[in-house]
């Protein structure tokens, strides 16, 4: 059996202002990430694959050595009570995928899934984990990232239904220029409350700051 991955179930003032500027900073860095364009790949499917319950599509990445045809799964083993991102051939998974999009060549490391808790609904481009094989909980939503060389990835998403061993809402995309039906990217607002705070705290301290100068 191939898959893509070994990795199987197998100052004050002054300091106001320089945590305001970084923290305004890092959120709009983050809404720019989040706010990337996704297409959907083809052909979602729930089906079976080595790993357990499987989602996975018509999009394919090689693996580390160059080897094509790996269609990406999110996959549930209940046994182990586990949730795994992969790869596999088409021979390896029932229902076959009909078709094979390419996606490159994976890099070898962003192999990465999530709990999202009940009720996400995104395109998984906020996905922060770094593990991969995270415990499987009933009705939570998870997220699977796998990454190309050229630094674009496939994000596969499906709500774990325990009593009907099943994922439901699947769905697989891709941030692959020119690849697959684009969708409506779902991102954060621009400068959330949080931000909004710490940039008010920002302005008056420049305030401050420069009243004392007069």
């Amino acid at each position: 059996m191939q898959y893509l991955s070994a990795r199987s179930l197998r100052a004050a003032t002054g300091g106001l202002v320089v945590i305001a500027t970084t923290a305004v900073l890092s959120l709009a860095a983050t809404n720019e990430a989040n706010a990337q364009s996704v297409s959907a790949c083809p052909n979602v499917i729930v089906g079976s694959s080595p790993d357990g319950v499987s989602v996975y599509s018509d999009c394919t990445m090689e693996n580390a050595v160059g080897q094509p045809g790996f269609h990406l799964t999110l996959s549930a083993n209940s046994g182990a009570a586990q949730v795994l991102a992969n790869g596999f051939l088409a021979t390896s998974l029932s229902p076959a995928p009909a078709g094979d999009v390419s996606f490159g060549r994976w890099d070898g490391v962003t192999l990465y899934t999530e709990d999202m808790g009940p009720g996400y609904a995104g395109n998984c481009l906020d996905m922060t984990s770094t593990s991969n094989s995270i415990p499987l909980v009933d009705q939570a939503v998870y997220c699977g990232r796998v990454g190309n060389e050229e630094g674009n990835f496939v994000l596969l998403r499906g709500t774990w239904d325990a009593g009907g061993n099943t994922f439901n809402n699947p769905a697989v995309f891709s941030t692959q220029p020119g690849v697959g039906e684009p969708v409506e990217a779902r991102a954060i607002p621009a400068l959330p409350g949080v931000a909004l705070g710490l940039l008010g705290l920002l302005m008056a301290a420049l305030g401050r700051r420069h009243l004392g100068q007069r």
